[in-house]
């Protein structure tokens, strides 16, 4: 048997489904009551980052859901972002510019208790992402997901 022809599916098999690509690397859950929360990062070694903020309506289905409407998102054009200015839920994407120095803080409104997740487009070690509390308490996450270029989940359950 040649190499080529032993990489072939066996005949009547299906190829395997095409690999989705995110553009995208991160997303965290949070339970959100109302009020004011600060996103804040710092310089790191990219002089920009794209975040979007969606709210999460079926926790059962969060991540297969959510990913796939903020895959638009950042398919669109990004609304640039100055520090200090707000990222707003819903339907866009910000990019943020990390190139000055110093802590960024951006400010996320919640008019609705309930759950909402934050997708980046690097992981949030690249700058430090935090996001805080009125008290300044940093809040941890429900759960992570880490997203692979060729799409893959890099880790399996919330």
């Amino acid at each position: 048997m040649s190499i080529a022809s032993a990489s072939k599916p066996p005949s009547g098999a299906s190829p395997p489904p095409p690999r989705r690509v995110y553009p995208f690397r991160y997303a965290a859950a949070y339970d959100l009551g109302e009020g004011t929360y600060d996103l804040l990062l710092e310089p790191g070694p990219g002089v920009s980052t794209a975040i979007a903020v969606r709210p999460a309506a079926d926790r059962e289905h969060v991540v297969q859901a959510v990913a796939a409407a903020a895959q638009n998102l950042f398919s669109m054009p990004a609304n640039a972002v100055e520090a200090g200015g707000t990222i707003t839920l819903g339907e866009t994407n910000f990019l943020i510019d990390l190139e000055s120095p110093g802590t960024k803080r951006f400010l996320i409104e919640i008019v609705r208790a309930g759950t909402y997740v934050l997708f980046a487009e690097h992981l949030p070690e690249r700058f430090w992402l935090r996001l805080l509390d009125a008290s300044g308490l940093a809040l941890l996450p429900l759960w992570e997901r880490r997203f692979m270029r060729t799409a893959k989940l890099e880790d399996a359950d919330p």
